[in-house]
Formats: structure tokens, C-alpha cells, sequence
């Protein structure tokens, strides 16, 4: 990823990871998204995030794409959902789509330590130099995380699989 500017960093990062088959959904272009962070910040839940989804519907707006922003998983890199916050996310994903509402999750590709994430791609190399603990870097309001190696196709491959995962179990 080290390069002279950032737009052929970018372009050997983006080199890596696999391309889309199709465009996204045209909600995402022509209608709100409609963010948890501006109203809940990391406080979320999933009664929260259905009391968000029925306000914005009260309100006699349209309901387009729903993101549910940070602090939805456990720990960062799980790609878990927290089952104190969210007891049954496919319910809520279900109802949100009988609401009119595609939903999407913030998602990035840090890894913080103590996760099932870390321990399981640690010793296959997924991680930026984790096994020398020099990739360990504080982000954001997590733990310090280390950041998943992009240059190596068998962890974006664990990372993309990880999250069809996710996908497939919720909706």
C-alpha cells in the first residue's frame, strides 16, 4: 500500500478486491439513507433501530435504504451481531424489509484483538504485520485494531466470505 500519492495506493488496493457483478441498489442513489449515527451514535439496538425505521415512516418519508452504524457487533472484526443489543437481528432485518427498507451494516476491515476474528487469521498472515504486533493501531472508539492485509487475496476472500456470511444467516 506504500506508494507516491494516494490515488495509485488506492488503485493497488482496489486491484485486490474482488469486483462487483452488478451496480447497487438504485435506492442508494435516489432516496435517503437513513443512518442510525445521526440519531443514536454507538447507542444502538435493535428496538431502537425499528422505533427509528416506524419515525421515519410516521413521518410520512420514504424508506429507502437503513444503516445501522457502529457498535452493532460485539467487538470489531466479529462480524457478529450483538445479541445483548440485537436478540434477534433476522427479525429485525425481516421486519425492516416488510417496511420498505434495505438494510445495511457498517462494516470495516480493522480486527480487534480479543475477537473469534483475530485469533482465527493471526497465524495465517491476514492481518497487517499482527504477528509482530506492529500493525496494532488505535482507531476511532475501539480497542486498537490491526487492519486486514487487502494485498493478500486469501484474506479478502476470508473477510468477503465472513460477511456473505453474515448476509446469509440475517437477510
Amino acid at each position: 500500500c506504500a506508494n507516491a500519492n494516494v490515488k495509485v495506493a488506492t488503485m493497488n488496493v482496489l486491484r485486490t478486491l474482488p469486483k462487483p457483478s452488478s451496480a447497487p441498489p438504485k435506492e442508494v442513489f435516489r432516496a435517503p439513507i437513513w443512518t442510525t449515527w445521526a440519531k443514536m451514535k454507538t447507542n444502538v439496538s435493535q428496538r431502537k433501530v425499528l422505533d427509528f425505521a416506524q419515525e421515519i415512516q410516521d413521518n410520512g418519508m420514504v424508506g429507502s435504504v437503513i444503516e445501522i452504524d457502529d457498535k452493532w457487533q460485539s467487538n470489531y472484526g466479529d462480524l457478529e451481531f450483538d445479541l445483548k443489543k440485537f436478540p434477534n437481528p433476522t427479525a429485525m432485518v425481516d421486519k425492516l424489509h416488510e417496511m420498505g427498507f434495505k438494510v445495511t451494516l457498517w462494516v470495516m476491515p480493522f480486527i480487534a484483538e480479543d475477537t473469534n476474528a483475530y485469533r482465527d487469521g493471526k497465524d495465517k498472515g491476514y492481518f497487517v504485520d499482527s504477528n509482530a504486533r506492529t500493525g496494532f493501531f488505535k482507531w476511532w472508539q475501539s480497542p486498537p485494531v490491526v487492519a486486514l492485509d487487502v494485498t493478500n487475496p486469501e484474506a479478502v476472500k476470508w473477510f468477503c466470505d465472513n460477511l456473505r456470511s453474515l448476509q446469509e444467516r440475517h437477510g
